[in-house]
């Protein structure tokens, strides 16, 4: 029976590879595309023709290159399963593959994204700014991924800048190259802060400062994301939530 359902899903990829320009990779299924809800794409996106990046020589709009399954979850509504997504981080856009096999951009307000890499068994989880409810700092727009939840919130936002390439000798032609910088931020009782080094975290958890103190000593952290993970992770603990 699974190689059955393999061979279909194959059959399937191939034709739709074939109905449009969209090449799909192993680790985006047919199934997600079949198990939506016939017409979603034509009301909820817009053909994205890609010629937004064509000049971009070096870097990447994208959280990945790779299309990955995913899920949408929309304000007051049902979660959307049955897509296979990327994320546009420089134009903060979602990408997905409609019923035609045509590249296409959500136009529809989303809250959350979820993604799975079935290659790697990666998993990750996207919320837009306009849903970080917060007192303090106010969140700059865009994607921010939840690397650790709880009463405490670890997000990493991703920050992409384009620039233009000075032409070369005897050309008039221009390239693009986008860079990629990293920031932390810790969300806690409606307060978020940016994490730039490890003693900020203080600065929203002095409730605990002590505790997570004798944790970061005995746990030689240092202010690595995977460090960050740990002392939010713990400070969730300490706190039973």
């Amino acid at each position: 029976m699974k190689f059955r359902i393999c061979t279909f899903a194959g059959l399937f990829l191939i034709q739709l590879s074939s109905f449009s320009q969209v090449s799909i990779p192993t680790n985006a299924t047919s199934f997600d595309i079949l198990s939506r809800n016939p017409g979603w794409s034509s009301t909820n996106g817009r053909t994205y023709s890609g010629e937004k990046y064509a000049d971009v020589i070096s870097g990447s709009a994208y959280f990945k290159d790779d299309w990955m399954r995913g899920t949408f979850i929309v304000p007051g509504g049902p979660a959307q399963t049955g897509f296979v997504v990327r994320m546009d981080l420089l134009g903060n856009k979602v990408h997905f593959i409609s019923e035609k096999g045509e590249e296409m951009e959500a136009t529809m307000q989303i809250k959350e994204v979820f993604l799975e890499d079935t290659v790697s068994g990666g998993k990750y989880r996207f919320i837009h700014s306009n849903f970080i409810s917060n007192d303090a700092i106010k969140p700059d727009h865009g994607w921010y991924e939840v690397l650790q939840d709880g009463k405490a919130t670890l997000f990493k936002k991703y920050k992409k800048e384009m620039e233009e390439t000075k032409p070369d000798y005897g050309t008039t032609t221009t390239h693009s190259k986008i860079t990629t910088s990293e920031r932390y931020y810790i969300l806690n009782d409606k307060r978020l802060q940016v994490i730039k080094k490890l003693n900020d975290i203080y600065l929203v958890f002095f409730d605990k400062k002590a505790e997570l103190e004798d944790f970061i000593d005995k746990n030689k952290l240092k202010g690595r994301e995977d460090d960050y993970i740990k002392i939010v992770a713990q400070y969730n603990l300490l706190s039973g939530k």
